[in-house]
């Protein structure tokens, strides 16, 4: 019987329609991986009581057990909450969820710090949709995790449908306004922004890495689950079609 590919679960924000379309341009060769989505609510982001209580664990284990019918080798919530809600709040969904269904668990936030750690990044430009109170959460969590802000721009949405209504235009636009030599990497930090499609440029334009939210999910999730060519932070997926599964052992 020939070995099924690695499965992973993505939990993405209910209303987000980015995140999926990009996943699916990134071509990852069926042989080796199978991405498989659940949702969690969330329609909105800010500091608002109603806000927050969207990325708590109940619903997103409700997801995850919807996931786990599938067998998966790796649950993700595809979200950045934990951008602004800290590190120890992702970390404390990743072991719900893995509670809940046996299943290891990571999360963006997670991903984008191990890419900035992968990479070297320590001073970096920002670009978010978010509002102002948001961001300033973000900045803090990043300097907490070794990673100083020293541009950024944001949109000041809250709407988390319209961050998905965001143009590759935009996003190139809000990051070539954080341009300056002090810095070592750039941060899109959204899973509803389409940022995939403009790293390659963005990255010739500022000189240095462009790390995706969405890109930089899927390679830390490639990596975490034991894919032995994850690709890289800002290209993930094999480049050995068919060869890159690592032994993880039987299900």
């Amino acid at each position: 019987m020939t070995k099924a590919p690695l499965r992973i679960g993505m939990i993405v924000p209910s209303s987000n329609t980015a995140f999926e379309p990009a996943v699916a341009d990134m071509h990852l060769p069926k042989s080796d991986v199978t991405i498989h989505v659940s949702r969690a609510r969330v329609t909105s982001v800010s500091l608002g009581a109603g806000s927050q209580e969207q990325f708590s664990s109940d619903p997103m284990c409700a997801a995850a057990l919807l996931l786990a019918d599938v067998r998966p080798d790796l649950l993700v919530w595809a979200g950045t909450s934990g951008l602004w809600l800290g590190l120890d709040h992702d970390r404390s969904v990743c072991e719900a969820l893995t509670k809940a269904t046996s299943v290891r668990a990571t999360t963006t936030t997670l991903a984008l710090f191990d890419a900035c750690a992968s990479l070297g990044v320590r001073r970096s430009a920002l670009v978010t949709p978010y509002l102002s109170e948001i961001v300033d959460r973000i900045v803090a969590t990043c300097a907490g995790a070794g990673v100083s802000v020293v541009a950024e721009r944001h949109l000041g949405l809250s709407d988390n449908h319209s961050f998905g209504l965001v143009t590759e235009k935009e996003i190139s636009a809000l990051a070539l306004a954080c341009a300056t030599s002090d810095l070592d990497g750039c941060l899109i930090a959204c899973t509803n922004l389409g940022g995939p499609g403009v790293v390659a440029a963005l990255e010739q334009q500022l000189g240095a890495p462009v790390l995706d939210s969405i890109a930089v999910t899927v390679w830390h999730a490639l990596k975490v689950a034991g894919l032995a060519e994850p690709g890289t932070p800002q290209r993930p997926g094999p480049s050995t079609p068919g060869r890159a599964r690592a032994e993880i052992g039987a299900r």
